[in-house]
C-alpha cells in the first residue's frame, strides 16, 4: 500500500533495541490511526504480546479508564505508587517478562494519570508504545522526552501525493481508475486518505464513479458525503463568529485578496484559521490572496448558507471590486462569475469574456455556465465555441456539434470565424468521424473568412488529409502555412500566429508517419512548449501524443509509456476527456507492441470509457481495433468490440486513416486465431500496398511485421529491405525475415535476443519458439528455455508465433497450417476447402507432420503444437 516504507521503519525500529516507542503525527484524516493499526497487526504476527489502549475526550474525563488494558484487577487511585507497581508486575506475569507492544490511537488526549502509568512502563521498559498524536497538538510528556532523548522516532504523515492516491485507488477498489477520476478525487480530497474514502463510497453509491470493463470512470460531479460532512461540521463548531464569516465568504466568493478580507473582519483571527488549515495565503503576482484550505469544505459551507444570505454575500462583494475601479485582469471573471451566481443573469458581453478567460484558465466548468448564460440571452459566437468546446472535452460531441451548427454566423469577424469553422472541422472529423462534412465546413469558411485568415483554414485541410491516412498530402498542405518548426524564430519572437500551433501537430504527424522520426520529434517537443495564446486549438498536450507514437516506432516503448502518463495528466487537468482518451490508446498500442496484452487491454477500456459512443469517429475506433486485437492475442475475442469493427470496416474498408488500419489489422489477427492464415495474410499485405501509395510508411510497417510474425516473411521481405526509414526496431524486423527466410536458427535466436533488449517481449517469445523449432539441437534448447521466459513475461497470450513445435525435423510452412488447423477440430474436408486443397494433399500433409512430431492422431498433435482450447468459431 501507499504507507509501506513507513511500516517497513516501524517494524525495523521495534526489531532493534535503541528505541522504546514510534510517535505517528499528521493532521486528521492522513491514516494515522490506519498506520498505526497496520503496525500493530504486523507485530502480532512477528510474535509481539500487543494491546490497544483506545483514548477519546470521554475517556479523558475518566482517570486511566483509556488504559484500562493495562491495569490488574482491582487497581485503584489510593496509592499511585503501589498502582504502578502492581501494574508493572501484571504485565509481566501476563507476558512472561516480554516487552508489550501498546497502540495508543490519538495520545494527545490521555488523562494525567494514564499519562503518568504510561510513562513509568516505558522507564521500565516493559512496554513499547506506538502512539498517534494528531498535528498541532504535542504527544504526551513521557514520549515528547523520549524523543528529545533519542529513543523514540517520529513519523511525520502528509496527504498522499496523487502517484500515491492513484495506487490507493487501485488497489482498494480492484481495478485501475481513469486519469480524470483519479485526478478529480484527488484534487477533491487533498490527499486525505479519510477524504479519500468517504468521495469514493459517496459516489458509488451515488453512480457518479462507475465500474465498467474493469475500468472505474466518473460519470457525474463528485460531491462531500455525509461522512465528511459530519467532520467538518463538527470542526465548524467550535470557531468564532468572526472566523465563522470569514470562510462563509470564501465558499460563496471564491480566493479574495487578504487585504480585503482583513477589511471587512478585522476581529477575525487569521493566522490561526491558517494555522488550523481552515485557510491558506497564495501569492498572485505580488498580490496576497486568501482561499479556502480545502476544496470540500467550500461545497460544505455553502450547504448551510441560506440562498438569500449568500446573494446578499456576492452582490456586496461586487460593490466593493467596482468601487475599487475593477482593475486587476482577474475582475472581469470574478465579477461575471459572481453576477451569475447572485443574480441568475448578467452583462452579456463581461460573462463572454468571462467564459473565454474561464476556459483559457482550464476551468471548464465555469466556462460552461458562462457560455450558457450568454446563449440564453442571445446569439454569440465565441461564446458558442467555448460551449462546444466544454461538451467535446466532456465526451459529448454530438452536443458540440449541434451547438456549433447553430452558431453558423457569416456575418461574425473573419477572425472569430475561422476559429469558429476550425473548431467544428476538428469535431466532425475526429470525435464524430464525419471527414466529408469536415470538408465541406472548411470550403464554405474559406469563401467567407479571405486569404487573410487562410493559414489556420489550410493547417485543418491539411489536418483532415493526415486523418484520411493521407501523410504525404497532408505536408504538402500544410508547408504552406508558415516556417516549419526549425525555422519559427527564437521564442522571444513572440506568441504564436492563430493556427501555427495546429499546423505544427499537422506537421508532425506527417513526418511521423512519413518515417522522418528525428524532424518529427524535435517539432513536438517545441510546439509542446510553445502553445498558441489561449490554449489553442489544439491544446498543448496534443503534440505528446506524436511523441510517444515516434518513440514507440523507436521501440522506446517505456519512454512512450512516460510521455503517455504525462499526457493524460496534462489532459485530465484541463477537463479534456477526448485527449486523455487519446494517450490511453496510444499507450495501449504500445502495450500491445511490448507484449503485455492485459496492460492493453486495460488501455483501450479506460480510453473506450472517456469517449463517446459514436461508432464511426477516430476516438472510438482505434480503441476498439485495440481491444479486438489484444483478446484476439490471447485466444478470447471481445464479441461486442469485434461488431463494431467489422460494421466500421464495411463502411471504409479500402481507406488508409489510422484507425481503420488498425482495424484491418485487428481483423487480421482475428482471422490467424482461427486458423484462417491465409485470408489474414492477404488482408495484410493488401492493405500494406494501399498504405505504401499513399506515404504511410510506418503504418505500412506495422503490417509487414504482422505478416513475418505469421510465418510468410518471403511475402514481404523485399519490401523490408527497401522502406524509406529505418529504426532499431525496422532493422530488428528485417533481420528476423531474413533469418527465417535462410531457416537460420542461430539467426533467428540473435533476433530473439534484440527483440528482447527493446522490451518486445512477445516477439522475442514468437522468434524464439521458431529458433527452437529450426536450429540444431544445442540452439533448439537454449531457444525454447529463453521463449518460455520470455513468454512467462506476456501472461495468457497465444499466437500462431508461438504454436511452433521443437521437433529435429521441423514443419513446412503448408504443414504447420494444417496441422494447427487439424489440432483445432476442423475436418481435413474443411481444411481442403478453406485452403483450396484435395483432401488427399491435407492427408498427406498431415501424416508428414504426425511423422516428424511423433503423434498419431490429432490430440496428441494439439499437445505436441502447445495449444490450448481452441477459440471460439465465427470468423
Amino acid at each position: 500500500m501507499s504507507r509501506h516504507a513507513e511500516l517497513e521503519r516501524i517494524a525495523d525500529v521495534l526489531a532493534g533495541s535503541d528505541h522504546s516507542a514510534v510517535i505517528i503525527t499528521g493532521r486528521s484524516g492522513v491514516g494515522k490511526s490506519r498506520l498505526a493499526r497496520e503496525a500493530l497487526r504486523r507485530a502480532r504476527d512477528d510474535g509481539w504480546p500487543v494491546l490497544h489502549v483506545a483514548v477519546s475526550v470521554a475517556a479523558a474525563a475518566i482517570p486511566l479508564s483509556a488504559v484500562a488494558a493495562l491495569l490488574p484487577a482491582g487497581a485503584g487511585l489510593d496509592d499511585p505508587v503501589a498502582l504502578l507497581v502492581a501494574c508493572l508486575d501484571h504485565l509481566r506475569a501476563t507476558f512472561g517478562g516480554r516487552r508489550v507492544v501498546v497502540g495508543v490511537d490519538d495520545a494527545d488526549l490521555l488523562d494525567p494519570a494514564s499519562t503518568v502509568l504510561l510513562g513509568h512502563l516505558l522507564q521500565q521498559g516493559a512496554v513499547f508504545v506506538v502512539a498517534t498524536v494528531a498535528t498541532p497538538a504535542a504527544p504526551p510528556e513521557p514520549l515528547d522526552a523520549l524523543w528529545r532523548a533519542g529513543h523514540a522516532i517520529r513519523i511525520e504523515l502528509g496527504a498522499l501525493d496523487r502517484g500515491a492516491c492513484e495506487r490507493l485507488l487501485h488497489l482498494s477498489l480492484l481495478g485501475p481508475v481513469t486519469a480524470l477520476a483519479a485526478l478529480a478525487l484527488w484534487e477533491a480530497s487533498q490527499g486525505n486518505v479519510l477524504y479519500l474514502r468517504e468521495l469514493v463510497l459517496g459516489a458509488i453509491e451515488d453512480g457518479a464513479l462507475v465500474g465498467t470493463g474493469g475500468v472505474w470512470a466518473l460519470r457525474a460531479p463528485l460531491r462531500p458525503g455525509a461522512g465528511v460532512a459530519a467532520i467538518v461540521r463538527r470542526r465548524l463548531a467550535d470557531l468564532p463568529e468572526h472566523d465563522r464569516q470569514v470562510l462563509d465568504l470564501l465558499a460563496v466568493c471564491g480566493p479574495l485578496g487578504a487585504d480585503d478580507v482583513a477589511e471587512q473582519f478585522p476581529a477575525a483571527d487569521l493566522p490561526q484559521l491558517e494555522a488550523r488549515e481552515w485557510i491558506v495565503v497564495r501569492v498572485d503576482e505580488r498580490r496576497h490572496q486568501i482561499a479556502l484550505a480545502h476544496p470540500l469544505h467550500g461545497a460544505i459551507l455553502r450547504e448551510g448558507i441560506p440562498t438569500l444570505a449568500a446573494r446578499r454575500l456576492l452582490l456586496d462583494q461586487i460593490d466593493r471590486v467596482v468601487a475599487h475601479g475593477a482593475r486587476r485582469a482577474s475582475d472581469p471573471l470574478q465579477l461575471a462569475t459572481w453576477r451569475l451566481d447572485a443574480t441568475g443573469d448578467g452583462d452579456v458581453a463581461l460573462l463572454a469574456e468571462a467564459a473565454v478567460a474561464a476556459r483559457a484558465a482550464g476551468d471548464n466548468a465555469r466556462a460552461k455556465r458562462l457560455a450558457g448564460a450568454v446563449l440564453r440571452a442571445a446569439r454569440h459566437l465565441p461564446a458558442s465555441i467555448v460551449l462546444a468546446e466544454t461538451l467535446a472535452d466532456e465526451g459529448d460531441p454530438a452536443g458540440a456539434e449541434a451547438v456549433l451548427a447553430a452558431a453558423d454566423d457569416p456575418a461574425a469577424d473573419p477572425d472569430t470565424y475561422a476559429t469558429w469553422a476550425v473548431t467544428r472541422s476538428l469535431n466532425l472529423a475526429y470525435r464524430l468521424g464525419r471527414l466529408d462534412d469536415a470538408a465541406r465546413s472548411l470550403r464554405a469558411a474559406a469563401d467567407v473568412v479571405g486569404p487573410a485568415y487562410d493559414e489556420r483554414l489550410v493547417a485543418m485541410r491539411a489536418m483532415l488529409s493526415a486523418y484520411a491516412g493521407r501523410p504525404r498530402e497532408a505536408l504538402e498542405l500544410v508547408n504552406t502555412v508558415g516556417p516549419p518548426g526549425r525555422d519559427a524564430g527564437p521564442r522571444t519572437a513572440g506568441p504564436l500566429p492563430p493556427g501555427r500551433s495546429l499546423a505544427w501537430h499537422v506537421r508532425s504527424a506527417s513526418l511521423a508517419e512519413l518515417g522522418q522520426l528525428d524532424e518529427a520529434e524535435d517539432l513536438c517537443r517545441l510546439a509542446h512548449t510553445w502553445p498558441e495564446p489561449g490554449g489553442g486549438p489544439p491544446p498543448a498536450a496534443v503534440h505528446l501524443s506524436v511523441l510517444a507514437t515516434v518513440l514507440d516506432l523507436r521501440g522506446q516503448f517505456s519512454a512512450a509509456l512516460d510521455v503517455c502518463a504525462q499526457g493524460q495528466q496534462e489532459a485530465a487537468a484541463a477537463g479534456d476527456r477526448s485527449l486523455s482518451a487519446v494517450f490511453a490508446t496510444i499507450a495501449g498500442w504500445t502495450q500491445l507492441d511490448r507484449g503485455d496484452v492485459a496492460a492493453a487491454v486495460v488501455a483501450f477500456r479506460a480510453a473506450l470509457s472517456e469517449t463517446g459512443t459514436v461508432a464511426t469517429s477516430d476516438a472510438v475506433l482505434s480503441p476498439v481495433a485495440g481491444l479486438v486485437m489484444a483478446t484476439a492475442l490471447a485466444g478470447a475475442v471481445d464479441r461486442p468490440a469485434l461488431e463494431r469493427l467489422t460494421a466500421a470496416l464495411d463502411a471504409a474498408a479500402s481507406g488508409t486513416a489510422g484507425p481503420i488500419i488498425q482495424l484491418q489489422r485487428a481483423l487480421a489477427w482475428v482471422e490467424a486465431q482461427h486458423g484462417n492464415v491465409p485470408a489474414a495474410l492477404t488482408r495484410l499485405v493488401g492493405v500494406a500496398e494501399r498504405c505504401a501509395r499513399v506515404g504511410a510508411y510506418t503504418r505500412e510497417f506495422r503490417l509487414l511485421h504482422d505478416v513475418v510474425r505469421l510465418g510468410r516473411p518471403e511475402m514481404v521481405l523485399g519490401r523490408l529491405r527497401d522502406l524509406p526509414w529505418a529504426t532499431e526496431i525496422t532493422a530488428t524486423v528485417r533481420a528476423h525475415a531474413e533469418a527465417a527466410v535462410r531457416g537460420d536458427g542461430t539467426g533467428l535466436l540473435t533476433v530473439a535476443h534484440r527483440y528482447a533488449a527493446l522490451d518486445a517481449l512477445l516477439a522475442a517469445a514468437e522468434t524464439a519458439t521458431h529458433a527452437a523449432a529450426t536450429g540444431d539441437g544445442r540452439h533448439r534448447s537454449r531457444a525454447g528455455v529463453l521463449a518460455t521466459q520470455w513468454l512467462a513475461r506476456c501472461p495468457d497470450v497465444r499466437t500462431p508465433g508461438l504454436l511452433r513445435p521443437v521437433t529435429t525435423s521441423p514443419l513446412s510452412t503448408r504443414e504447420r497450417e494444417i496441422a494447427v488447423l487439424a489440432a483445432k477440430g476442423h475436418a481435413s474436408r474443411a481444411i481442403a476447402d478453406q485452403l483450396f486443397l484435395s483432401v488427399r494433399t491435407v492427408n498427406n500433409h498431415l501424416q508428414s507432420a504426425y511423422t516428424k512430431l511423433g503423434v498419431s492422431n490429432r490430440g496428441e498433435l494439439a499437445a505436441a503444437l502447445r495449444l490450448g482450447p481452441a477459440p471460439e468459431e465465427g470468423v
